[in-house]
């Protein structure tokens, strides 16, 4: 499969295992969506980074010797296949897998993953009319998270409304806000204490804090 990098450092984002937590990331090769503030956007072309084995890759994870696993991208469900394989592997071998995916391709179909990330695109990403229909995050389970990148006051509004909606007709995964920057996180705390909404988490990307990657 297509691997842009292997590295340990923390998951500074959402994640069942706790924001802080050290874990090997597997950053895959390839996107099929093109956000606007995509922070990784070197990892979007599939032909970018060197083709593994799923043998060296687990190869790889185990000489660092930390048993969390993040699988993020580029958008790692491009590589269905393979990623199957992959999380067999590192299943069996005892690794605690979650996946972190872009919100364009149903999250199913794979065996030994925890917990999936799972994004809704707003407004501002220009991506949003290519997110799933609202039955594949209703179907997620209370292990997993549901993320929406706030860059401004439209897309927090076009937020809430999916979340209300998705609370009303049962929703089971946890609901995270990421301000798009350092300058967004007192205004999205503020807007989210103003409505009282309680149960979202704010998410802000301690990752950036540190110099790991």
């Amino acid at each position: 499969m297509r691997v842009f990098k292997i590295f340990n450092s923390i998951d500074g984002e959402i994640n069942h295992r706790g924001q802080g937590s050290f874990s090997t990331f597997i950053r895959l090769a390839g996107c099929s969506l093109r956000c606007y503030w995509c922070d990784t956007p070197h990892s979007r072309p599939l032909d970018s980074g060197e083709e593994m084995s799923t043998e060296s890759i687990v190869d790889k994870v185990a000489s660092i010797g930390c048993k969390n696993i993040t699988i993020t991208g580029g958008e790692p469900l491009l590589q269905d296949v393979e990623l199957k394989k992959l999380c067999q592997t590192l299943w069996h071998r005892g690794y605690n897998i979650s996946i972190e995916t872009n919100g364009s391709i149903e999250p199913t179909g794979l065996y030994g993953v925890s917990s999936w990330i799972v994004d809704y695109k707003t407004p501002s990403s220009g991506m949003v009319d290519y997110m799933l229909p609202d039955k594949s995050f209703l179907s997620l389970s209370s292990n997993d998270f549901i993320k929406f990148v706030i860059a401004d006051l439209q897309d927090f509004i076009v937020a809430i409304r999916k979340y209300k909606k998705w609370k009303s007709l049962g929703l089971s995964a946890k609901v995270a806000f990421s301000p798009c920057g350092k300058d967004m996180v007192q205004s999205v705390f503020v807007w989210l204490q103003e409505s009282y909404l309680f149960d979202i988490i704010l998410n802000i990307q301690i990752h950036k804090l540190v110099s790991l990657e």
